[in-house]
C-alpha cells in the first residue's frame, strides 16, 4: 500500500483522537439538558431565516420528507436533536468515531426512530450522498476537517434549495492564551496517550490558575469540568488538528461554498453595543476588529 496522504493522515489522527476520547464524554446514563439545545433546531434556524431575510426556508415547506444532517455528531447531539426535531424528520448523524456513534445510540435507546449512524467522514459521505438536507448542523467541526472548504462545498450541494446550515467556528484571536499553552506542552512533548502526561498537564494547569489570576480567568471561562474531563481537556489543548482562520477568511470560506451568512449568535452578550447580530449580521471587519481588541472572545455561531 502507497503513504497516506496529508488528507487522509490528518483524518486518520481526527479519528484516533475521538475514538480514545468520546466528545463530549458525559456520563451515560445522564439526561442531556436538551432544552438548552434550542438553537441547533432546523425550526429557530428556518423561522429566523424566514422573519429576517423574509424567506421561505426549505424546513417550512408543506409536504416534503424532511431530512436534517448532524455532521460530527459526538455523542450527545444525537440525543437532543432527536428530542427538538419532530419525530417524523429523519436524523443523519455522521462522525469519525465509532465510539462516538456508539454512545450516541446507548442515550437514544430504545427511542432512536428514524435516525441513522454513520462512521464516516463528511467529505467521502458528502460526496456519496444522494439525500437532499433541509437542515445541516456542523457545530464545532469546520475547524478540525482535513480540507474544510472542499468539505463545506460538498454539503453544501447536498442542501435542498432554501436549505439552511448552522456552523460555530472557532474565534482564533480568542483563543489565543490556548494555543499557548498548546505550545507549551508540545515542546514538553506531552502525549495526550499518555495518561501521565495528562495528569502532569493537568497538574500545569492548576498551577497557571494559583498564580496567575488573568490565567485563572481564562481557565474558569472554559469551566473546571474541562480539566476534570479527559476528553475535553483533550481537545481543548491537545486536538489533532485545529484550522486557524480569521474571521474575514472564514466568512470568505463560507461564502465561497455558496452560503449567505444571516446570523450570527453572540453567546456570551459581547455585542450588545451593536444591532442585535441575530437580525442584521456585524461585517467581518467589525467582528475582527472587535476579536482583535479582545472584546469579542465567543467563538462564531
Amino acid at each position: 500500500m502507497g503513504d497516506l496522504s496529508l488528507s487522509e493522515t490528518i483524518t486518520r489522527a481526527v479519528a484516533v483522537q475521538y475514538n480514545s476520547f468520546p466528545y463530549p464524554n458525559y456520563p451515560l446514563l445522564g439526561k442531556p439538558l436538551w432544552q438548552d439545545g434550542y438553537m441547533a433546531s432546523s425550526f429557530f434556524v428556518g423561522n429566523l431565516l424566514a422573519g429576517v431575510r423574509k424567506l421561505v426556508p426549505a424546513i417550512n415547506v408543506a409536504g416534503e420528507e424532511k431530512n436534517i444532517l448532524l455532521g460530527g455528531c459526538g455523542d450527545t447531539q444525537p440525543y437532543i436533536l432527536r428530542k427538538l426535531e419532530p419525530s417524523s424528520f429523519k436524523l443523519s448523524c455522521v462522525d469519525l468515531s465509532r465510539k462516538n456513534l456508539w454512545r450516541a445510540k446507548f442515550r437514544l435507546f430504545p427511542f432512536a426512530r428514524n435516525i441513522q449512524f454513520l462512521a464516516n467522514d463528511l467529505l467521502s459521505f458528502a460526496q456519496r450522498c444522494k439525500t437532499r438536507f433541509d437542515h445541516i448542523d456542523l457545530f464545532g467541526v469546520l475547524h478540525h476537517l482535513a480540507d474544510c472548504e472542499q468539505t463545506l462545498s460538498a454539503l453544501v450541494s447536498c442542501l435542498k434549495p432554501g436549505g439552511t446550515m448552522r456552523v460555530m467556528v472557532y474565534n482564533t484571536h480568542g483563543r489565543d492564551w490556548i494555543h499557548q499553552i498548546q505550545s507549551v506542552f508540545r515542546l514538553m512533548d506531552f502525549s495526550p496517550m499518555n495518561r501521565g502526561d495528562l495528569n502532569d498537564a493537568r497538574a500545569l494547569l492548576w498551577l497557571l490558575a494559583r498564580h496567575m489570576p488573568e490565567y485563572k480567568r481564562k481557565l474558569n471561562s472554559v469551566g473546571r469540568h474541562t480539566l476534570d474531563n479527559w476528553a475535553r481537556l483533550v481537545d481543548t489543548f491537545f486536538h489533532a488538528r485545529e484550522i486557524r482562520k480569521t474571521i474575514p477568511e472564514w466568512f470568505q470560506t463560507l461564502q465561497t461554498s455558496g452560503l449567505v451568512p444571516f446570523a450570527l449568535w453572540d453567546r456570551y452578550g459581547e455585542l450588545d453595543d451593536l444591532v442585535n447580530p441575530l437580525w442584521v449580521l456585524p461585517s467581518a471587519t467589525v467582528l475582527e476588529e472587535k476579536a482583535v481588541n479582545g472584546s469579542f472572545r465567543g467563538n462564531l455561531e
